[in-house]
């Protein structure tokens, strides 16, 4: 669902014509929003300076963003552009609005399908625990787990 919003957004931003000069590039990018989640973001807002500005581009820089929030426990973390400022040297700036949602943690841990005993031993080799902050890999890396174990 994120995903198809944020590609809404660059395709209106490409619309626009911002982007029809193929000589445009990204210029600094800027991040508000939600600060006590921002502080602990490994983001190097340099990182994208100088690269085409495009679709594509504008989607990592989003989607890098959102992996992050994916990792930290804000798995509702909306990202959107709040200002983008087309400079004198071909560059757009931009300034993107992170709304990080509630941080989210893991209740319960249920095992359906299979008998008591096996559900409690595949309970206690997940990787997701009861009272963990919620990240996308431990849900992955649980699926894997009991992928192998059902063999």
């Amino acid at each position: 669902m994120r995903t198809i919003c944020i590609l809404f957004i660059l395709s209106a931003i490409t619309a626009s014509g911002f982007c029809d000069d193929m000589e445009t590039v990204i210029g600094n990018v800027n991040i508000t929003g939600d600060t006590a989640t921002l502080e602990e973001l490994p983001f190097a807002q340099d990182a994208y300076r100088g690269v085409a500005a495009n679709a594509g581009n504008f989607e990592t820089i989003a989607l890098h963003l959102l992996e992050f929030f994916d990792e930290h426990g804000y798995p509702f973390a909306q990202i959107s552009f709040d200002d983008l400022k087309l400079e004198n040297d071909n560059a757009i700036d931009i300034t993107l609005l992170v709304t990080a949602g509630p941080l989210v943690y893991f209740d319960t841990c249920r095992v359906e399908g299979c008998d008591a005993q096996t559900a409690a031993y595949l309970r206690r080799i997940a990787a997701v625990k009861p009272g963990d902050t919620f990240m996308d890999s431990d849900i992955d890396r649980t699926i894997q787990i009991f992928r192998m174990h059902s063999r």
